[in-house]
């Protein structure tokens, strides 16, 4: 039997309007085995449960619109609820579906999804609250979708639809999976630009590259998700989003807004544990990290903040003050280039490279006092003419710390750092890691060498304590303190020995090295490329004689020049006095 309509004909006959019956399609019929349903053009295999229909295979006869609208109507009381797994999978003729009492579709595997490779270019099911793995997959023309129902976003549900922009669901959705709208081959984009809405009260769990596109996603707009306490590595990677409030999340993966151009607002849980590596970098030439405001900054369970988590290759908006109480791990980069202006992370144990490297605005920092090693450029600011105003280092005393990294404090014009820095583990200290400090003391009693302009230009600093029989690096001491710095030496003389290695400020009292043991002076009066003059020799010159300050005369052995210019003190007599430097 047809369904009818009554459609007036063109023509006229025997000057009478002619209409004409047109079949539209046939009644939906259901075989007593309750495993076919068909409406004469439409072949369905299908599973009954009850009165409830799951589609499992479909077939037709000539490829048309399928409509199930009135399924229910032709079969007394059965109904489609549900498709199965690869039902429709490559009906390419299929180009639009009606099916308002589908609830469910069912999880498919790569290329099996229950729409996969099909026609469809809309899509609307009022009633579906699940949408499985892979279920539209591929679906090349499709272009929008609207799902009021939905509560869950299955894994790859609409990966690899290369024309998919728009998608309304339920406000009330609880998760969206793993590669939902991701295109993942090289060269494409994830081109879902709309996502409504963007409140989403209910969402707990978005996946994996959720929104991933290989060269980028243009998904836009201001999300708003209160309880959304997982949130899955690359899944808004190089979107366009300008806000994320998630004031559950607890956990942030790897790449997790890496590359968007747009964001400059975040907010997390307290309670956060984790921010990966990457999480908000833009690290393509010329590109800069525009997210400014991340809120909460006080975040007492946060343990690991990733490699070039905050890293822009042009800088980073990023401002605050943050206390971060449980850090114990700050990648390389992880914050190079921002705006804030104070980090303190009392349990961190570890300084990555370039972790602060060219932040204008860092004045203080506090870390463990048992961190163990400051990486290269850690807090420097390289560029000409540029200042480190890192003022307050704490703590100061450091007894476990083995390794200042290259350029670890420099400032290129200029380094505000202070204090009083005792190391005693300390066996590695970088070129140029204090450059132009303002510290006053530096104790190392096990560092024996000291690396090029470690300490150069460092006006302040009056006292030095290492190891030494190592490297003494060019400039490693040169413009040390006004009033003639004390280098306190407590093993043998230095195995080499730099260009203006040790050197006053010019027009100051020459620098001390104070020897500890009486045995180790001949190495230093012998250095390879320096020029020994005795004491008495050297002071009857009125040049030598102006700079002595308050050199101990008695147990002065003389001067040395060619590496530097500093006087050569036998300090045994006060040994015990240098050995408690340790």
């Amino acid at each position: 039997m047809y369904r009818q309509s009554t459609i007036a004909s063109a023509g006229l006959c025997a000057g009478l309007l002619v209409f004409a019956v047109l079949p539209v399609s046939a009644a939906w019929t259901l075989n007593d085995a309750h495993t076919q349903l068909t409406d004469g053009n439409w072949t369905l295999t299908v599973a009954a449960n009850g009165q409830n229909l799951t589609i499992t295979a479909s077939a037709a006869a000539t490829w048309d619109d399928l409509d199930l609208t009135d399924v229910e109507q032709d079969t007394a009381g059965y109904k489609v609820t549900a498709i199965g797994a690869a039902a429709f999978k490559s009906k390419s003729g299929l180009k639009s579906i009606h099916a308002p009492d589908v609830v469910s579709i069912a999880n498919g595997s790569n290329a099996n999804g229950a729409f996969y490779g099909t026609g469809l270019t809309n899509v609307s099911f009022a009633a579906l609250t699940t949408i499985g793995n892979y279920a539209f997959q591929s679906c090349s023309g499709l272009t929008r979708a609207k799902f009021p129902s939905v509560t869950a976003i299955g894994n790859y549900a609409f990966s690899s639809c290369r024309a998919f922009t728009n998608i309304e669901v339920n406000a009330d959705i609880a998760s969206i999976g793993a590669y939902a709208f991701a295109r993942t081959s090289s060269q494409d984009s994830c081109v879902l630009r709309t996502f409504l809405p963007t409140t989403l009260p209910a969402l707990v769990s978005i996946g994996e590259k959720a929104f991933f596109g290989t060269r980028g996603s243009n998904l836009e707009g201001d999300f708003v998700c209160p309880v959304l306490t997982d949130f899955g590595g690359q899944a808004m990677r190089s979107s366009k989003i300008t806000s994320f409030r998630a004031p559950s999340l607890t956990y942030l993966g790897d790449n997790a807004f890496n590359g968007s151009a747009n964001l400059t607002n975040v907010e997390v849980s307290a309670d956060i544990m984790y921010i990966g590596a990457n999480a908000f970098s833009r690290t393509s030439t010329g590109q800069t990290c525009v997210l400014k405001t991340f809120q909460p900054t006080t975040l007492p369970r946060l343990e690991i903040i990733g490699a070039q988590a905050f890293f822009g290759a042009s800088g980073s908006a990023l401002e605050g003050d943050f206390l971060c109480p449980a850090l114990t791990n700050l990648g390389n980069q992880a914050l190079i280039s921002s705006k804030i202006t104070s980090f303190r992370a009392p349990s961190l144990t570890y300084v990555g490279n370039k972790a602060f490297n060219a932040c204008p605005n860092l004045t203080n920092v506090e870390f463990s006092a048992g961190l163990t090693y400051i990486g290269a450029d850690a807090f420097s600011r390289t560029a000409t003419y540029q200042v480190s105003y890192l003022k307050s280092f704490q703590p100061t005393t450091l007894p476990k710390l083995v390794s200042i990294g290259n350029n670890a404090f420099l400032g290129n014009w200029d380094c505000d750092l202070e204090g009083d820095f005792y190391c005693p583990a300390l066996t590695n200290l970088g070129t140029a890691a204090f450059y132009r400090a303002k510290i006053t003391s530096f104790r190392a009693p096990k560092l024996e060498s000291v690396a090029a302009r470690a300490f150069n230009y460092c006006p302040a600093i009056s006292n030095v304590v290492i190891r030494g029989g190592g490297a003494f690096g060019d400039n490693c001491l040169n413009g040390t303190s006004v009033n003639g710095a004390i280098i306190n030496v407590l093993g043998p003389a230095p195995a080499s020995i730099g260009a203006n290695a040790i050197l006053a400020t010019s027009n100051h009292a020459y620098p001390q090295v104070r020897v500890a043991h009486t045995r180790d002076v001949d190495g230093w009066e012998t250095l390879a490329g320096a020029t020994f003059t005795p004491f008495e020799t050297a002071k009857a010159n009125a040049t030598h004689k102006k700079y002595l300050g308050d050199t101990p005369e008695k147990r002065t052995k003389g001067l040395i020049t060619g590496r530097g210019t500093f006087w050569l003190v036998d300090a045994d007599y006060a040994k015990q006095t240098i050995l408690s430097l340790q």
